[in-house]
């Protein structure tokens, strides 16, 4: 409460209504608490971000008779998580992390922008949405084991995009434990252009060597 400028003496008997009428956002989480539905949220308040999460509190009839909640201080971990963001952002391959079950937990916009998604509609998804070849096991075992195969490899794959467009990508991923947790980051580069330039190359060579064979078996049959 301090960080807020708010000291918990001055907190106790107030209504969490009057005390918070000008964060609409922690309003709405605690009216969904008090409605039965446990909620979690990141707040930015004061110049401080919070992860917040909303218990309601249920007697023994089923009836929710208050809310508990808990907040941590996480603007430094935000601060850096942004800053990280800033800088993917100007990398020019997509870039990703998801989780062991394959969920994906962040995305740049290079690749947002590859696969035409809109920003954030990403995060939350299967990863088996980008990459099909990728089992959508719920369990995410069989992900897992799909990415430890290729971990540090350049790997062609057939991803899809909105609308069910497919295109051909290069992709590489490596392992990251932070904690007890594994994440898997990787990076996406879109093949298509190359694809194109080679058919056209291959193309190219092709009827150059027709047309100089030609007039050779023009010349021997004469």
């Amino acid at each position: 409460l301090e960080k807020i400028g708010r000291l918990p003496n001055e907190a106790v008997g107030e209504s969490i209504f009057d005390a918070y009428s000008v964060i609409p956002l922690i309003l709405e989480n605690i009216r969904a608490a008090l409605g039965g539905q446990q909620r979690a949220v990141t707040v930015d308040v004061g110049g401080h971000s919070f992860d917040a999460l909303y218990t309601p509190v249920i007697d023994d009839s089923g009836t929710v008779v208050g809310v508990v909640g808990v907040a941590h201080d996480v603007t430094d971990r935000k601060a850096a998580v942004d800053t990280l963001g800033a800088v993917l952002n100007t990398v020019g391959e997509g870039i990703l992390t998801v989780d062991r079950a394959g969920t994906i937990i962040m995305v740049n916009q290079t690749l947002e922008h590859m696969f035409g998604y809109t920003q954030g509609s990403l995060v939350g998804r299967r990863l088996s949405t980008l990459l099909p070849p990728m089992d959508n096991a719920m369990d995410g075992s069989a992900v897992e084991t799909q990415l430890a195969a290729i971990l540090g490899r350049r790997v062609e794959m057939e991803a899809v995009g909105t609308h069910n467009r497919t295109l051909p990508v290069e992709v590489c991923f490596n392992e990251m434990i932070i904690g007890d947790d594994t994440y898997y980051a990787g990076s996406m580069r879109d093949l298509t252009r190359q694809k194109e330039y080679d058919r056209l190359r291959d193309e190219f060579v092709a009827t150059v060597s027709h047309e100089l064979r030609t007039p050779l078996a023009s010349i021997m049959g004469w």
